[in-house]
């Protein structure tokens, strides 16, 4: 009786461990913050919460080995919106252990990885993209792509369009040729910029104007 229970057991636990050995590849999002009710309101949750979202990152960098090249993304929101996910792209690298949020709340901030891949000597460069509701009341996709090679500088690049319409990612990545970038038009405004070095920080805060 005693071998037969001691039998079950051991499958109870090979199972679970085969279930979690299944799911932990890419975990949910990491996000800072609560939802705020307002974009003043926003703004000034971003700002309290900026400390812990670098700390955050950093945290993310140790659970991925201190990658040799990285970036560490911190997407803000202050539109009083929410941000929806809409899609990626790799051109180097791909996404770490944490997914990027497929929602952000007004004042929270996404704190991602993108790490290169192993073994090849190129380094980390994507994009994804967030619609939003600009203050005009239309609906638009914003762009926020960043490079962190193995030699040059680290660039970061943020374009806006309307929701929905293609993406000419060439472009994208041709034009990432600084660490600052901005785009608005009248209803939505954002802006990125990263940090010198092989891990650095890329900050891409999106809002709408007044």
């Amino acid at each position: 009786m005693t071998s037969r229970w001691v039998k079950s057991l051991r499958g109870a636990v090979t199972f679970v461990a085969i279930s979690v050995a299944l799911v932990t590849g890419v975990a949910d999002a990491d996000v800072i913050g609560t939802a705020a009710a307002s974009r003043d309101a926003a703004v000034k949750a971003i700002a309290a919460t900026q400390q812990d979202a670098l700390v955050a990152g950093d945290k993310l960098r140790e659970k991925n080995g201190r990658c040799i090249i990285c970036t560490i993304i911190l997407i803000q929101n202050e539109t009083g919106h929410d941000l929806k996910l809409g899609t990626s792209k790799d051109w180097a690298g791909h996404i770490g252990t944490v997914a990027f949020p497929a929602t952000l709340h007004a004042g929270q901030t996404g704190v991602v990885l993108h790490v290169h891949t192993s073994g090849t000597p190129t380094g980390s460069v994507g994009a994804v993209v967030y619609t939003l509701t600009g203050s005009d009341g239309k609906s638009y996709d914003v762009a926020l792509a960043w490079s962190t090679r193995y030699s040059g500088s680290n660039a970061t690049r943020t374009t806006i369009q309307a929701a929905g319409a293609p993406w000419d990612w060439s472009s994208i990545e041709n034009n990432m040729t600084s660490d600052y970038s901005r785009a608005s038009n009248t209803g939505a405004s954002s802006t990125s910029t990263t940090g010198p070095g092989s891990s650095p920080v890329a900050v891409f805060n999106i809002s709408v104007p007044k």
